[in-house]
């Protein structure tokens, strides 16, 4: 089911247009540790992977295991399914950030997302 959710995932973010993933992003592996959803469809989370690569810089928000996403449109929907169903199935995660932070303000947002069975 992760396989399915990470091939839509790839081909909305891809689709859609979602800025490319930059060389100054920083990237990790982990579980999903929780949600801090707001009104506005932004949704910060969580995860407990140690954090590899170089931030950008406005990412100063001091939680390097924060990311952000927008939840309004149809990429960030298909990301939120999948780190919720990894957050229930206790799934690893390997997120690549884009080096960027259009949508959180201070966290960085997805680039690319892998879940632990994709070779």
């Amino acid at each position: 089911m992760l396989k399915r959710a990470f091939l839509a995932t790839f081909l909305s973010l891809n689709i859609i247009g979602t800025t490319p993933v930059a060389a100054a992003a920083s990237a990790a592996d982990g579980y999903v540790t929780g949600f801090v959803p707001l009104s506005n469809g932004i949704v910060f989370f969580f995860q407990n992977g140690t954090i590899s690569g170089s931030h950008p810089a406005c990412d100063t928000g001091g939680l390097p295991q924060r990311w952000a996403l927008d939840s309004t449109t149809a990429a960030g929907q298909s990301l939120l399914s999948i780190l919720l169903t990894a957050k229930s199935t206790h799934e690893i995660l390997r997120i690549v950030g884009s080096g960027t932070c259009p949508t959180g303000g201070n966290s960085e947002s997805i680039g690319i997302l892998v879940t632990d069975d994709v070779q």
